[in-house]
């Protein structure tokens, strides 16, 4: 049983677990929160005959990405000579890298295996260590805990959802 398991951890992978899920799935749903509020936002502002033709076909997630949308947005901004949080765009572009180093990571079901635990009726069971971590390419090359990558989502989400609440209520 221990040879098996042993060519299972030279894998490194395992289940996910839940507080995992929940992170990932936290990161995802807000990110696209804020995709929708810049939807939202350039519609308000292009004022097209039919909203949602030009929001479901024209702003398509697949048509136009997350990062043109902000470009919009910050054209919207200058144009209008909109006053925003002077973190606003730093915080969505942290968002960006933050949100891409979580949906492309192939290490959060990456376990390592700390040693061999032998139970009082023979069972050889596993120690394991499960705390993923997320290689971030930009701005520079680094390894990062889910936990600590989700804290600052978190702490840029709230910037940038709170500067884009404002910003749709003042076009």
């Amino acid at each position: 049983m221990k040879n098996e398991l042993s060519d299972f951890f030279d894998y490194g992978m395992g289940p996910v677990d839940q507080a995992t899920i929940e992170k990932v799935s936290k990161i995802i749903i807000h990110f696209n929160t804020l995709e929708r509020l810049m939807k939202l936002i350039i519609t308000k502002y292009i004022g097209p005959k039919d909203k949602y033709s030009f929001d479901n076909f024209v702003l398509n997630n697949e048509i136009i990405n997350f990062a043109n949308k902000l470009k919009i947005i910050e054209h919207i901004i200058k144009f209008k000579k909109i006053k925003v949080e002077k973190e606003f765009l730093d915080a969505m572009h942290k968002c960006i890298n933050y949100r891409n180093a979580v949906a492309h990571s192939d290490r959060l079901n990456e376990i390592v295996l700390i040693d061999w635990e032998t139970h009082e009726n023979g069972l050889v069971l596993p120690i394991i260590d499960n705390n993923p971590t997320v290689t971030r390419i930009k701005p520079n090359f680094k390894e990062e805990s889910l936990e600590d990558i989700s804290k600052k989502f978190s702490d840029n989400y709230f910037i940038a959802v709170t500067s884009l609440d404002k910003l749709l209520n003042n076009i």
